[in-house]
């Protein structure tokens, strides 16, 4: 490859002159014969092109940034989670060199935010007022609601409120952990201070939790001009005095021991009237049982009479039948033997 008089062969570079054949050069053959012109020397004719190391110079080069760096934002790579340094660190210290780190991080975010996003959210503005004719509906605070460009007024400046979270883990619990104390209270107070005093409240509450980094204190408390607000106290008004409460709950309480009464009154002489009833049912049933079993005991005296009287007359006729029959066989034997002595005597 010829490149300015200076030859690549085999990934080196050679710097050759008119003496060479520029043949042999541009055919990149391993181990290849390169031939020169003329007596000369052939270093004369081609040298190898040295490369100057320039790793030392780079080095101090990428040092200096990475310094750079550091000096402005506060951060070190890698420092933070070193164990050997955490091991000797106390929370305090850790926390503390965390902080100045988070506060050069901020001034830094706050400068850009100025200089670089503050004009590209005019330049933005100045555009959806100019081109945007129709109302579009965004999502503003957690709630979507429509908006109007062609509504708005121009501006030439605006405010930059830069938001950089809540710090870390253990500082948002502590935040939120304060916050749910406020709200408690803030709880008791709209259901029992009067609204005046419950909007200085909730401004108080609202700069607090501001300052703790939470940008929509109306998520975690009901503000003083809210909807929920006004049907809480609106529902409240409508309630009755408490102490009325008081005396119609005993009133009501009562009128409920006496019909409970009533009702246990009625309960037990329904079940007395069941009981008598089914008593008088259980005796009729009883008195018929009895009469049915009487009449089956006579009507069973009246057979088994029957079968005696039967049987008794069947006894008396074989015995009269057995009395005529002896008698008979009585006679003519009788008959039999006097007739057996009067042939005896005449003979």
């Amino acid at each position: 490859q010829l490149l300015d008089n200076i030859y690549v062969i085999n990934n080196s570079q050679w710097v050759v002159n008119e003496r060479v054949n520029l043949k042999d050069f541009l055919t990149s053959t391993p181990g290849g014969v390169k031939r020169v012109k003329g007596d000369g020397p052939v270093g004369d004719a081609v040298s190898p092109v040295v490369a100057t190391p320039i790793l030392d110079k780079i080095l101090p080069a990428i040092d200096y940034w990475d310094k750079t760096k550091e000096i402005r934002s506060g951060v070190r790579p890698g420092s933070d989670m070193d164990p050997d340094v955490l091991k000797e660190t106390t929370k305090g210290a850790f926390l503390e060199h965390l902080n100045r780190a988070s506060q050069k991080i901020e001034m830094i975010t706050r400068m850009l935010a100025e200089s670089g996003v503050k004009e590209a959210v005019l330049q933005c503005h100045g555009i959806l007022v100019r081109h945007q004719d129709q109302p579009r509906t965004v999502q503003l605070r957690g709630k979507w609601v429509p908006v109007n460009p062609q509504e708005w007024k121009e501006r030439t400046d605006l405010s930059v409120k830069v938001g950089l979270g809540t710090g870390n883990e253990e500082e948002k619990r502590q935040k939120l952990m304060l916050l749910a104390q406020l709200q408690f209270q803030l709880l008791q107070a709209a259901t029992q201070a009067p609204p005046q005093v419950y909007a200085k409240m909730y401004a108080l509450f609202e700069d607090m939790a501001k300052a703790m980094a939470f940008e929509l204190p109306e998520k975690y408390a009901l503000a003083p001009n809210g909807p929920e607000y006004m049907q809480m106290k609106q529902a409240q008004a409508q309630q009755p005095n408490p102490e009325m409460q008081k005396i119609q709950a005993q009133e009501a309480t009562k009128q409920h021991a006496a019909q409970m009464q009533a009702q246990v009154d009625q309960n037990r002489q329904e079940w007395e009237s069941r009981q008598q009833a089914a008593k008088m049912q259980m005796d009729m049933a009883l008195e018929r049982l009895k009469a049915d079993m009487q009449m089956q005991l006579e009507r069973e005296k009246v057979a088994m009479r029957a079968e005696v009287d039967t049987l008794i007359a069947r006894i008396k006729a074989e015995a009269q039948i057995d009395a005529a029959q002896l008698t008979a066989q009585t006679t003519l034997s009788a008959q039999q033997e006097q007739a057996s002595d009067d042939a005896v005597g005449d003979k």
